[in-house]
């Protein structure tokens, strides 16, 4: 089964916004589309810090970002073609602001991920942010760190049968 994010269709539609999805005549489908949307963003900034799906899962502050973000994404799409005066843009605007902050504050350490039976969530894998995504951590180095005279250069880079295959 596919997955359909951290947070369900009815947990997102509340009253702070049902008026607004049934005036505007959305369907089910149109609040998955912007529940998606909430955990491809999350999720873009969490796994890069080393976290998994399968561990976020288990997380109710990921699942209130997810409700957060899904909520701003329906308000601005809804009134993206009436004036913000008239759309309350500000008023949803601070859903992605707090979404925004939190995620900072992860990002930063000031929170840190707790699970549904309160054991605090360590990433899987290293910080990706930290690390970057490309590094030459396993890369084989011809030189060593060595006084230049002890240098020699592994015949792996120069052999005859590697020549053009680096």
């Amino acid at each position: 089964m596919a997955f359909t994010g951290y947070c369900t269709i009815n947990e997102v539609k509340d009253k702070t916004i049902e008026r607004a999805i049934t005036d505007a005549g959305w369907t089910d489908d149109n609040i998955q589309t912007r529940i998606n949307e909430g955990w491809g963003y999350i999720e873009s900034v969490l796994f890069l810090l080393g976290y998994k799906r399968e561990q976020l899962l288990n997380c109710q502050l990921v699942k209130s970002l997810n409700i957060l973000y899904a909520r701003y994404a329906i308000i601005r799409d809804i009134f993206q073609n009436i004036a913000p005066s008239e759309g309350g843009e500000p008023g949803y605007r601070k859903w992605r602001e707090e979404v925004d902050k939190i995620l900072e504050q992860i990002k930063t350490g000031q929170i840190v991920l707790i699970d549904n039976d309160g054991n605090r969530i360590t990433p899987m894998e290293d910080n990706l942010s930290a690390t970057g995504l490309i590094n030459t951590k396993n890369t084989k180095r011809i030189f060593s760190m060595a006084p230049a005279y002890e240098w020699n250069i592994d015949a792996s880079y120069w052999d005859e049968e590697v020549i053009g295959k680096k």
